[in-house]
């Protein structure tokens, strides 16, 4: 057995004591029990864009994408069995899976970028594209939750929580990364 699955073991079943994120919308990647790693946060754009056929013949596709400059993010977060962080929302009474989101970021020359939406002229449209990964999570603190993830793969991610109380979705533009080595 490894040593490192036996650290990760241990860690998903010891009592976690790490300090709730001072604001809402921070992410502390938990790193043992005690010890915990804020997220670097990124500025996001969105944007949209159509393919040459489109503009040519009049078929084709308009695409809107989240681009974040930078090939890797800022905290590297070794591979384990599982990936725990705490992430602080406006209040912990709200099902996390609605505000909480974990995204896995595709690599394009010296940018990480997510598929946000997509239509063709044949009116085919699909909304929500992003690689979103599957989490667990509990309530954690006064404010925030334990998000679980397991197994996750190698890859650049982020973390973004969006507030049920307001519209303005302005929020999804600042975004937690991360990537896994």
């Amino acid at each position: 057995m490894s040593l490192l699955f036996i650290l990760t073991a241990e860690l998903v079943n010891a009592q976690i004591e790490v300090s709730e994120p001072e604001f809402s919308g921070q992410v502390v990647y938990v790193k043992s029990a005690t010890e915990g790693i804020l997220l670097h946060k990124e500025n996001a754009q969105i944007k949209t864009k159509a393919g040459a056929s489109l503009y040519l013949v009049g078929i084709g596709s308009v695409k809107s994408r989240m681009h974040i400059k930078g090939k890797q993010a800022v905290t590297r977060v070794p591979q384990s069995p599982q990936t725990q962080f705490i992430v602080r929302a406006v209040d912990n009474k709200t099902d996390p899976l609605q505000i909480v989101n974990i995204i896995r970021f595709d690599i394009n020359g010296n940018a990480r970028r997510a598929e946000l939406s997509k239509i063709n002229s044949f009116g085919g449209e699909t909304s929500n594209n992003m690689k979103r990964l599957d989490f667990n999570a509990k309530k954690y603190g006064e404010d925030s939750y334990l998000i679980s993830i397991d197994g996750i793969e190698p890859g650049e991610y982020g973390v973004y929580v969006t507030n049920p109380n307001e519209k303005d979705e302005k929020n999804v533009l600042i975004i937690a990364t991360f990537g896994v080595d």
